[in-house]
């Protein structure tokens, strides 16, 4: 036996330490490559991933939209801390401490002017009226004297016109067909009846001429739809294509082809450069008759759809209320109060002598098309002259505004003072039984008028007892039993 230790015989480097490069530590863990575990996935494992995602969204958004749209209304709020702390915070560990603390408290600061601002209701509204501003026109156009019917008068002629037990009448909506100068009440017909109810299917449309006090009511040919407009399906589908906005208008439009489609416009949420978010028309989806969806910009739709009345009437409120306090600035309304003003409405009637439709109502004009109008008057209880119009196109929201100005010297008084003179058109009438419902403006010549259709108050408040003319100026009054009397005493004015 040899004395010599056993590893004498062993090849340096095959079973003893192995060698090192040079200045490598013997410690030092191999790097790991970038995106290794992105690099092995196969084709499969994303495919699937993608299609979970997808399904997610599919389910999840339209439980969630409401928050969404919640959240995108503050989106400032959320935006300026999200990227300036964490900003502030990675300057602060490079050492730049000044700048880092400086954004951290510039952040913290810009969000709480921010909050305070989009919670601000006089300061919101201020945003507004300068968001629209309205172009200005000179002269007052004529008026096309197409709606006499208040909307729950069409509700009832719609319902008479339905001779279909499955069936039960929706909301109705307002539009005007261009080329004949026609206005509609159209009412939709949903069903009732379990195999319609599954997908909220609409049975047909009643259209309702709104120039005749006659019921002129019919079911349009062909006019049903698989998802109606309170269909579970074409409201999740709103909420995939438009998660941050919330739906408003609902027409049903007859294409040029005979076929129908179910047009919804929608409010989005703008940022103003004070960071205030403000309601905006955002565009228009249009479902057709089997469910297939496509979506409109405003202008778009505006050309494809005109005479549709989608600019949302409580927006065009909103705004008029904004611009009448604010159109001349804050500083204005808190220190000159010079020409606030406000709809030319009494807000203390109740429902019952408004028929729940109040200002603004859309009217048609010639060269202007459908318009929803909003007259105001100064705020206060001191003056009832009209001061100014605003005028909102019927698709895109696009603001007008006329002073109003008579050569002649004369006042013109609003809707609110007009209301007050309806009953001198029959001193016998029982008036406390009646409500005069839906002013609107009539426009001839260097005439100006108030059109009111007087209806029965309470259960008969769809019941139709007169129209009644009121002289914008004079405040005289005049009752006519039917659309044909109103007309032809319209047509004898010079």
């Amino acid at each position: 036996m040899s004395d010599q230790p056993e590893n004498e015989d062993r090849v340096d480097g095959v079973e003893g330490t192995q060698p090192t490069d040079a200045g490598a530590s013997p410690s030092e863990k191999p790097k790991k490559k970038r995106f290794a575990w992105f690099r092995g996935r196969s084709l499969k494992f994303w495919f699937r991933t993608l299609l979970l995602l997808v399904l997610a969204y599919v389910v999840l958004v339209p439980f969630a939209r409401p928050l969404l749209v919640m959240a995108w209304s503050v989106m400032p709020l959320i935006v300026l801390p999200l990227v300036g702390i964490p900003f502030g915070i990675y300057l602060l560990r490079r050492n730049w401490r000044k700048c880092g603390t400086a954004m951290v408290i510039l952040t913290i600061l810009a969000t709480g002017a921010v909050t305070a601002g989009n919670f601000t209701g006089w300061f919101v509204e201020s945003q507004i009226a300068s968001f629209i501003h309205p172009q200005a026109i000179t002269k007052m156009p004529t008026t096309i004297n197409n709606r006499i019917i208040a909307r729950p008068t069409a509700l009832h002629y719609a319902e008479n016109s339905n001779s279909d037990n499955r069936l039960r009448i929706g909301r109705p909506h307002i539009l005007t067909d261009l080329k004949t100068d026609t206005m509609y009440w159209q009412v939709p017909l949903h069903y009732t009846v379990w195999y319609g109810e599954i997908f909220g299917s609409t049975g047909g449309i009643v259209r309702v001429n709104a120039a005749d006090t006659g019921q002129d009511a019919k079911t349009m040919d062909n006019s049903g739809f698989l998802f109606g407009d309170e269909s579970w399906v074409a409201k999740a589908m709103f909420a995939w294509f438009h998660p941050l906005s919330d739906p408003a208008e609902v027409v049903y439009w007859q294409n040029d082809d005979g076929s129908w489609s179910l047009l919804v416009s929608y409010v989005t949420y703008k940022p103003t450069i004070a960071g205030v978010m403000i309601p905006k028309i955002g565009g228009v989806m249009e479902i057709s008759q089997y469910g297939i969806p496509s979506n409109h910009s405003v202008e778009d739709a505006a050309a494809k759809f005109p005479g549709a009345a989608l600019f949302p009437e409580e927006l065009g409120r909103k705004y008029a209320q904004s611009y009448a306090k604010y159109k001349h600035g804050l500083l204005n309304y808190f220190v000159t109060q010079k020409d606030i003003l406000m709809l030319s409405e009494d807000p203390s009637l109740p429902a019952e002598e408004t028929g729940g439709n109040n200002l603004p109502h859309y009217i048609e004009f010639e060269g202007l098309g459908l318009q929803l109008i909003a007259p105001m008057e100064p705020n206060g209880k001191t003056s009832a002259a009209m001061k100014e119009v605003l005028f909102f196109d019927g698709v895109t929201g696009a603001a007008r505004s006329l002073e109003v100005k008579d050569s002649q010297g004369r006042v013109l008084n609003g809707p609110r003072q007009a209301r007050t003179n309806v009953h001198k058109a029959d001193n016998q009438a029982d008036w406390p039984d009646f409500a005069s419902l839906e002013p609107k403006l009539i426009a001839k010549g260097d005439q100006r008028f108030w059109l009111f259709t007087v209806n029965r108050k309470g259960d008969e408040q769809h019941a139709f007892v007169m129209l009644v003319l009121v002289n914008g100026y004079t405040l005289d009054a005049k009752k006519f039993d039917s659309d044909e009397a109103l007309k032809q005493y319209l047509d004898s004015l010079q």
